[in-house]
């Protein structure tokens, strides 16, 4: 007899645990702390597209990162790429805040304004998500931020921080940079080269002068020492090269110690462009960058007369 109801009980138990299964659907979460789990080393494309954004791609090819958005088919940036599959490595929640999908727009994470990302492990799509909000966690003060697994009606806490590092634009993985010197490296020189002018700059025992005249040594140090390290966000892919001859502005050469060769910044001006100018550099050959007078074309050439010394 009392095997008869242990068996009853463990019927019974067994229809609760179907029923509770099915309720909540395919997989339910709200137990596990791991969402995603990715093995980086056989991820081959990470597709990701962002409200307002155009779909775009990371390919790899032979042990290559190469971005895509169906237009333009350039190599990627080596550490925003790393940062990315860094953040797919391990994703972990501790909380579900919905499990209710009139809640999505809520939380950001439906399909009109969270941000999708797919990824791919040899071909095979092996996890497919949506980033929705941000928000500040009031307990501990930290960066959350929603999430959804693409066929799933809950919606998960995450580390803010983490997915900060997923780049949700194309521009996001490009090389920025215009320009990096060591710091062993001693500028003693530059050119400001015109088609019919050119502007010396040389530094001695005075300082920096132009055409023997003393410069505000401070002011020019001041100006070249953003050369150390400068980037930008604008790119100019509509600029085209087999016109760059006819459209040459200004060139920027930077001479000095432990410095091979030289380095080079040239703007191209286009009148029919906006913004109308474009600049490339020796250390970035590939990536050209556009700019307005104030931006990053001022910052390259400002106003001479800011060089010399006040009177």
């Amino acid at each position: 007899m009392k095997n008869k109801h242990l068996v009853i009980i463990f019927a019974m138990l067994l229809v609760a645990v179907y029923f509770s299964r099915k309720q909540f659907g395919k997989r339910e979460r709200s137990f596990e702390s791991v969402l995603i789990e990715a093995d980086t080393s056989a991820v081959s494309s990470v597709v990701i597209h962002a409200p307002g954004e155009t779909e775009f791609s990371l390919v790899k090819e032979s042990g290559k990162w190469i971005l895509t958005d169906g237009r333009r088919n350039i190599s990627a940036e080596a550490e925003p790429v790393g940062q990315l599959l860094a953040a797919l490595m391990k994703v972990e929640t501790q909380q579900v805040v919905a499990k209710d999908k009139d809640l999505w727009t809520v939380y950001g994470v439906d399909d009109a304004h969270a941000t999708r990302v797919k990824l791919y492990e040899r071909g095979t799509l092996t996890q497919d998500f949506l980033l929705g909000n941000e928000d500040l966690d009031a307990a501990s003060q930290s960066t959350i931020t929603f999430l959804r697994i693409s066929d799933e009606k809950a919606v998960f806490v995450v580390d803010g921080f983490q997915m900060s590092h997923i780049g949700k634009t194309f521009n996001s993985y490009r090389n920025r940079l215009l320009l990096r010197m060591k710091r062993e490296m001693e500028m003693n020189a530059f050119l400001w080269e015109s088609p019919d002018t050119t502007l010396a700059f040389e530094r001695g025992a005075n300082g920096w002068t132009l055409g023997g005249t003393v410069l505000d040594s401070m002011a020019v140090e001041e100006y070249l020492n953003a050369f150390r390290n400068i980037s930008a966000d604008d790119f100019a892919d509509d600029f085209d090269e087999l016109e760059a001859d006819d459209k040459l502005h200004k060139r920027l050469v930077i001479k000095g110690k432990n410095i091979p060769g030289v380095f080079e910044i040239t703007c191209f001006s286009d009148a029919a462009r906006k913004p109308p100018f474009v600049l490339v550099s020796s250390q970035n050959p590939k990536t050209f960058f556009s700019s307005d007078s104030t931006g990053l074309y001022g910052k390259i050439f400002p106003a001479v007369e800011g060089f010399y010394k006040m009177q």
